[in-house]
């Protein structure tokens, strides 16, 4: 069965262990925090690691970034004059 699951982010880099096949869905601020919605397969039991990003614009991309395994956009929202952007990448 799937569920969503919210998890919050650091500033910078948020590793996290999801199970494998989860589908970052959504980022935004929640209450001041910045939050990302995760959608999972409850049945599903082998996790791997997720790097969550959030970089304010303007900001350099992690150097971490290859080709073979790029970062992909979930979201971009506004913290009052400043704008951040949500970024994920599977572990290796």
């Amino acid at each position: 069965m799937k569920t969503i699951h919210k998890y919050q982010l650091n500033y910078g880099i948020t590793p996290l262990e999801l199970q494998q096949g989860a589908i970052p869905i959504h980022a935004d601020m929640q209450n001041g925090v910045p939050t990302i919605w995760v959608e999972v397969n409850g049945q599903l039991t082998r996790c791997v690691e997720y790097s969550f990003y959030l970089i304010g614009t303007g900001h350099l991309l992690p150097e971490s970034i290859s080709y073979d395994n790029p970062l992909k956009h979930i979201n971009s929202f506004m913290e009052g004059p400043l704008v951040w952007h949500v970024y994920y990448q599977l572990g290796e």
